[in-house]
């Protein structure tokens, strides 16, 4: 479920730790903490998750309910092992916002561990997909909110010269904005190549999709980076 900045020769979300100065220890836990926090949401039916992570409004109050368990059962699930202990410390506060409106345990600020704050900020950078850029300024506007600035900032500095994980998800034609890059090819029902991946689409080349769409169809399925 996670878009990143330059490639590197240092690995995804370690190299958020080195280029943060953390404790070796620390690091780790938050490379496992990334690799681990959505363990518990493997007991969740797809549709529920596909619609919280596609808007979560559209959720019942019974679905939310249901997602907002998932910290704290990932980190229940890892507590089983001790070299996985700080780890789902870190896990359990990383859906905590900084002004206290979070879950699962409504904590406010710097009540929230360090490493979550940092996990927070880090997941919503590498899984939207939108160019860096704007990701970067959508944090900057939600920080004192959902972000503990230091925390923004950090992650801003460190992201240009550490390559994250860019996940992939698909959606259709009609679904996409301004902003997505695309993580596959488009091609006409002939074969012909439309548009490469790894362009960042703009309002311009969504309406050059859909006009080709209307005189020649497409697949109406496309992977974006996410």
């Amino acid at each position: 479920m996670e878009c990143g900045g330059k490639r590197s020769a240092t690995p995804p979300w370690r190299g958020v730790g080195e280029q943060l100065n953390l404790p070796a220890s620390q690091a780790q836990s938050l490379v496992w903490a990334a690799a681990l926090h959505d363990i518990a949401m493997v007991g969740v039916d797809r549709p529920i998750v596909r619609r919280w992570l596609r808007l979560a409004e559209r959720c019942t109050d019974e679905e939310m309910g249901i997602i907002r368990k998932h910290p704290k059962q990932s980190e229940e699930m890892l507590n089983s092992y001790p070299i996985f202990r700080e780890t789902g410390e870190v896990i359990r506060s990383h859906h905590e916002n900084w002004d206290g409106t979070g879950y699962p345990d409504r904590l406010k600020g710097e009540t929230i561990p360090w490493l979550s704050r940092l996990l927070a900020v880090a997941i919503h950078f590498s899984s939207r997909h939108q160019a860096p850029a704007q990701v970067l300024n959508d944090l900057q506007a939600q920080a004192d909110k959902m972000f503990d600035p230091g925390a923004v900032e950090a992650i801003a500095k460190a992201a240009p010269a550490t390559e994250l994980p860019r996940g992939q998800r698909e959606i259709l034609l009609a679904e996409l904005q301004a902003g997505m890059v695309l993580a596959g090819d488009i091609f006409n029902t002939s074969g012909v190549l439309v548009i490469a991946k790894g362009k960042e689409l703009t309002t311009a080349w969504i309406n050059k999709i859909q006009n080709i769409n209307s005189a020649t169809p497409l697949n109406p399925n496309v992977l974006v980076y996410c």
